[in-house]
């Protein structure tokens, strides 16, 4: 499907630059759009320090994979909040000029006020797009946050499936919501297997996440014969 867009997802929140650029090029060399890189498990100036040299690579090919994203994994450690807050990486992101294409779980996605905040109170010329959507589990939390991100993320094997994801999908279109959808995936390749799928039946899904760790699960789900 030629509308799909997809993009690498590594840097650990543990690696250093040398890391992250790694899987920059890896992600170059696969063909991928965008690299997406998780951020706040260090301090806010070794993070801002492993994201501009990422993004300082990511200028001297601008022809290929040149959209950045970051995921603070706000969903699984909330207590990074206690590093460093969302809107200071947002705002250290505008004054250094790095252009982010999203925000992935900048802020706690079970509080919904910093979304409703950050929407309502933001500046066009620096607004940045927000993703949210992976650690969602019923189809109230899609719909409250609608109105309030930009990408939601959709994943059929933590969220029950082909037939609950797409009545979810089909309640926001009812709803007049008009944004692109992008799918995440964080397991084995069935789990990916399974979301393109998604993708690829669905005109409004546009990113598909391409993880570059490499599981041992795969090897046994790939193992010829089997």
């Amino acid at each position: 499907c030629e509308k799909i867009k997809f993009y690498g997802s590594g840097g650990s929140v543990s690696f250093n630059p040398d890391e992250c650029i790694r899987d920059l090029k890896k992600s170059r060399k696969i063909g991928l759009e965008g690299f997406k890189m998780r951020c706040g498990y260090k301090s806010l100036k070794d993070d801002m320090d492993r994201i501009k040299k990422v993004n300082d690579e990511i200028k001297t090919n601008v022809n290929g994979c040149n959209k950045l994203m970051l995921d603070r994994i706000m969903g699984t450690l909330r207590s990074r909040e206690n590093l460093y807050s969302g809107r200071e990486l947002l705002s250290n992101c505008i004054e250094r000029d790095i252009n982010i294409f999203w925000y992935e779980e900048l802020f706690d996605p079970y509080n919904i006020i910093p979304y409703i905040h950050l929407k309502n109170h933001k500046n066009n010329n620096n607004y940045s797009n927000i993703a949210l959507g992976e650690s969602f589990t019923t189809k109230t939390e899609y719909l409250s946050y609608a109105k309030y991100v930009d990408f939601l993320q959709f994943d059929v094997t933590h969220f029950g499936g082909f037939t609950t994801t797409i009545d979810v999908i089909n309640d926001l279109k009812e709803l007049n919501y008009h944004k692109q959808f992008t799918v995440h995936i964080w397991g084995s390749c069935l789990s990916y297997i399974f979301n393109y799928l998604l993708a690829a039946s669905c005109k409004s899904i546009e990113w598909v996440e391409f993880p570059l760790i490499e599981l041992e699960l795969n090897e046994i789900f790939l193992k010829e014969g089997n």
